[in-house]
């Protein structure tokens, strides 16, 4: 059989590209250079929440530019996060959770 790297090219049965390869390409729209690793990411209010160990940060994309809107300290190293509305929670192996409150009008958490 052809291989996913020299193969044939064609189509398999459903439309799909020959080894399971893909057409659709990732782009990337804006680089952030952390101090540390990211260890969540969550989509808020059209913004991005990125928790970089203790700090939490909320990044909006403007003019092609992420730009900071705010942050808060969770007082633990986040692991995941979810986002409703202005809320998010956030997660930690060993301390539990926490829920803040993002505040448009003041750009910060409450």
């Amino acid at each position: 059989g052809a291989g996913a790297a020299g193969g044939a090219g064609g189509a398999a049965e459903g439309g799909a590209p020959a080894g399971g390869e893909s057409r659709r390409r990732l782009k990337l729209l804006f680089e952030q250079e952390e101090r540390g690793p990211v260890t969540a990411l969550a989509a808020m209010q059209g913004m991005l929440l990125c928790a970089v160990g203790q700090k939490i940060s909320i990044w909006k994309a403007e003019r092609g530019e992420l730009r900071p809107a705010g942050f808060h300290y969770a007082g633990f190293t986040a692991s995941c996060a979810a986002t409703l509305g202005n809320y998010a929670l956030l997660g930690d192996a060993c301390r539990g959770l926490q829920l803040v409150a993002w505040s448009k009008e003041k750009k910060c958490f409450e």
